[in-house]
C-alpha cells in the first residue's frame, strides 16, 4: 500500500480550484455509482462510502492501527494497488482513508469512493491521474491488533519481574518506586532525566542523563515523566503507538513496545 503514504500529496488540495475539482468529482462519483446501481452515504468531508457487511464492535478513530483487505482502482476500473492484510495506522494515510474507514466495522466490508482533493491531487501518483478520484474494496479485518499484542507483551514482562503495574487510558504502563518531592512537570516543562532504555528482552538500547523539553520527545515519555515529582523514580512500559510505531527507531524495531528506568533529577 506504498501509496497511501504519500502525505505530501494531500498538500496539492488546497489550491483556488478545490472546490471546482470537488464538483466535477462529486458528479463523477455519482454518474459512477448510478451506472453501477449502487446506493451510497457520503461523510462530512465529501466521501463515499457503502457497507455491504456491517461488522461487530467499535469503528477505529483517526489514531488506530488497521488490518485491511483492499483494492485501489479509479473510475474506469482499472486497478492501481491491492493487499491482502495490510497493517497501517489510519493518521498515515490519505485523507479519504482516513474518514471513509472510520465508517466500517471490525469485519466489516463495502467501497470508499475518494474525490481526488481526499485522495491523490492535482499531482496523482503513479498511474493516478490529476485530480482523479478512487474507489477502494475494502475489508477491515482487525482494530490495533499491534497495540493488543503489545499490551499482552508488557503486562508479561512486568508479571516477570513481579511490577504492579498503574496505566493510563493511552496505554501507558508504569511503576513508581518513589514518588518525589514538590510539583509535577508538564508538556512543557524542560526535564532533566537519568534514564536506561530496553526491549522485553533485556537488550538495552539508550541510556544516559539528559536534559530536553519534553515536547520534543515520544508520547510515552510526555504522559509518563509528569507522573512524577522532582527526585521520583520509576519505570514507564510504553507501546508501540505511543514510542516509535510501525517505523522504529535505530535499534528499536518496527511496531515494539518499550520500557524505560528513569529518575527525575530536575524540572
Amino acid at each position: 500500500m506504498k501509496k497511501l503514504l504519500f502525505f505530501a500529496l494531500l498538500l496539492s488540495t488546497i489550491s483556488a480550484c478545490k472546490k471546482d475539482y470537488d464538483k466535477i468529482d462529486t458528479e463523477r462519483i455519482e454518474t459512477y455509482l448510478k451506472d453501477k446501481g449502487l446506493t451510497a452515504q457520503k461523510t462530512a468531508s465529501g466521501v463515499y462510502f457503502i457497507i455491504e457487511k456491517d461488522g461487530t464492535g467499535a469503528k477505529p478513530v483517526a489514531s488506530s492501527e488497521v488490518t485491511v483487505k483492499y483494492k485501489g482502482y479509479t473510475l474506469d476500473e482499472s486497478e492501481f494497488d491491492k493487499g491482502d492484510s495490510l497493517i497501517i495506522n489510519l493518521s498515515q494515510t490519505i485523507k479519504g482513508w482516513q474518514d471513509g474507514m472510520k465508517e466500517f466495522k471490525k469485519g466489516g466490508s463495502g467501497k470508499i469512493l475518494i474525490p481526488s482533493s481526499l485522495a491523490y491531487g492535482s499531482d496523482g501518483a503513479g498511474p493516478i491521474g490529476s485530480n482523479e478520484p478512487v474507489v477502494f474494496d475494502i475489508k477491515l479485518l482487525d482494530i490495533d491488533v499491534t497495540d493488543r499484542a503489545n499490551k499482552v507483551e508488557l503486562k508479561t514482562y512486568a508479571a516477570k519481574k513481579g511490577w504492579v503495574l498503574d496505566s493510563l487510558p493511552s496505554g501507558l504502563f508504569y511503576v513508581i518506586d518513589k514518588q518525589g518531592t514538590g510539583a509535577n512537570p508538564t508538556i512543557s516543562s524542560t526535564v532533566t532525566v537519568n534514564y536506561k532504555g530496553y526491549t522485553s528482552d533485556d537488550k538495552v538500547f539508550d541510556g544516559t542523563t539528559a536534559t530536553f523539553p519534553l515536547s520534543g520527545v515520544i508520547v510515552g515519555w510526555q504522559q509518563g515523566i509528569p507522573l512524577f515529582k522532582k527526585g521520583g523514580k520509576g519505570r514507564l512500559l510504553i507501546p508501540s503507538k505511543l514510542a516509535y510505531g510501525i517505523k522504529g527507531s535505530d535499534n528499536i524495531k518496527p511496531r515494539q513496545p518499550i520500557i524505560f528506568d528513569v529518575e527525575l533529577i530536575d524540572f
